[in-house]
């Protein structure tokens, strides 16, 4: 295993918390607006603005990405099905993955900008970069091995954690980099900072190894994480607490 070293904590200073009781997915979108899904259930809140979204055939929802609230990215696994809202969660589009042919069984499904996704097909284990307009793969990666635990993507690139390998994967399929799992329970990213959280303890990674953060918070279990260029938020299970990020130390 990874030998652990402590990572300075100054960079990362409170700035508010939020309760948000029995949420099983949290987000943040660049409108300060706040998603919690219950069930099968979204809702979007900000102020006494309020928008839900619901379909309880399609099961519950997976994963929910907001890297552009225009276009947010439901992924229901169960029913390997990915459902395309718009800013007052009508839906746009939905794509179910088992009326291809042929059609692969989905792990993850996540924005990749350009009427694009990033997929992780269960069959051959492989990442794809997945053309929504053209129902067509524009990238595909070697099989990864082990079994995925979480991913966070970002347009140009996607972090695939399994319970073998951390890697780093571009846009035209290729492993740009891999490191051992430490099998983090969430993992995210921004232009300069990739951090994991492993039970109620919070990392720093990098290529020398992950660096323990003892930052300012509860010492409830880490239950959800999002990190943007300015500000990483914390989901305890109660509350979501906010830190703002000044990254020029790390």
């Amino acid at each position: 295993m990874t030998s652990i070293n402590k990572a300075s904590s100054q960079d990362f200073a409170m700035a508010g918390a939020t309760t948000i009781p029995n949420a099983a997915l949290f987000g943040v979108d660049s409108y300060d607006f706040l998603y919690t899904v219950q069930g099968t259930v979204l809702q979007k809140t900000k102020d006494d603005i309020s928008y839900n979204f619901q379909d309880y055939l399609l099961g519950p929802i997976a994963s929910i990405d907001l890297t552009n609230p225009l276009n947010i990215i439901l992924f229901y696994q169960d029913t390997n099905t990915v459902v395309i809202l718009d800013n007052r969660l009508n839906e746009k589009q939905r794509i179910k993955f088992n009326e291809l042919d042929p059609y692969p069984i989905l792990q993850m499904a996540l924005n990749a900008g350009g009427g694009r996704l990033w997929l992780m097909d269960m069959v051959d284990q492989s990442v794809w970069l997945y053309d929504m307009v053209n129902n067509r793969i524009v990238a595909k990666t070697p099989p990864v091995k082990g079994s995925l635990i979480t991913a966070a993507c970002r347009f140009n690139n996607c972090l695939i954690q399994t319970d073998q390998v951390l890697i780093r994967v571009d846009n035209f399929g290729n492993l740009a980099w891999s490191a051992p799992s430490e099998s983090y329970d969430h993992i995210v990213y921004n232009q300069d900072l990739i951090l994991g959280a492993k039970g109620d303890d919070l990392f720093l990674l990098d290529p020398m190894g992950p660096k323990l953060l003892a930052i300012d918070r509860s010492e409830n279990p880490i239950k959800g994480l999002q990190l943007t260029q300015d500000l990483l938020y914390i989901y305890d299970g109660v509350q979501l607490l906010r830190y703002t990020i000044n990254p020029s130390n790390n």
